[in-house]
């Protein structure tokens, strides 16, 4: 690497070989805006374009998580944990990940029978939902680590024997954000994708789409967090069908 591509940043990986981009990819944009505008406003062109670093996570399993087979009707699985949020550096120094958007992806439904007549159709009184939370590991979750989180119910009293700690999330005692309810008392698959950025969402996107704002969530994140996407069902009859998860990182590159 040369001093001018030392000086900026810039990587002289070849692109990545994945249809979307990957730190790499956005050095080398970088690099070649800076052949022609000052440097201040090849960010600024980035930025605008919103050219960021992606990670995809996803999982395609189908899995039932019902509340009556569950403690105190109460169903808490892990469907899916993402990769960790990756490390930048910058002159050999470690520097902050800057994630800017996390876009969840969900198909999903509920067990199609009870529940209220007035409500159905909607999202109120939904009593199966998505949670995110964000796992803080103490060292490098293993893959046979991986595999317990989304194999079995979730457990806090095994997260902290793997050394995992879960980050408060949103209101006062909380650790986790509530992503998407399912539609209520329907079978049929719907798909639904939330996007979270540093910007405020309406707080009654939950009562009329049923998805929760992310406050605070992306700013939350740092490097070699990860992402876990919890599949809830509540009270006897209420079954939360999953039948796939995707959850995309994009984070700036520079």
């Amino acid at each position: 690497m040369d001093l001018e591509s030392n000086i900026y940043n810039v990587s002289n990986d070849a692109p990545c070989a994945t249809p979307f981009p990957c730190s790499a990819d956005v050095l080398q944009v970088r690099y070649i805006l800076l052949r022609f505008v000052p440097l201040e406003l090849a960010d600024l062109i980035l930025e605008a374009a919103e050219y960021w670093a992606k990670q995809i996570s996803s999982m395609k399993r189908d899995v039932q998580v019902c509340a009556s087979s569950s403690p105190s009707y109460n169903a808490d699985w892990c469907y899916l944990v993402t990769s960790p949020i990756p490390a930048r550096s910058r002159n050999g120094m470690p520097i902050p990940t800057k994630v800017k958007k996390v876009k969840f992806t969900l198909k999903s439904c509920d067990q199609g029978w009870g529940g209220s007549r007035e409500h159905r159709g909607t999202y109120r009184h939904s009593c199966t939902w998505f949670e995110a939370s964000i796992l803080r590991p103490s060292s490098v979750l293993s893959k046979n680590d991986l595999a317990k989180l989304i194999t079995q119910p979730v457990n806090p009293v095994c997260f902290k024997a793997m050394g995992i700690e879960e980050i408060p999330g949103e209101g006062v005692g909380k650790r986790r954000w509530h992503i998407q309810r399912n539609v209520h008392v329907s079978r049929h698959q719907k798909l639904h994708e939330v996007v979270w950025t540093n910007t405020p969402m309406d707080e009654r996107t939950e009562e009329n789409h049923g998805r929760g704002n992310g406050h605070d969530f992306v700013q939350s994140l740092l490097a070699g967090d990860h992402i876990a996407v919890m599949t809830r069902a509540l009270y006897p009859g209420w079954e939360n069908h999953v039948f796939s998860a995707e959850v995309e990182v994009f984070y700036q590159a520079f």
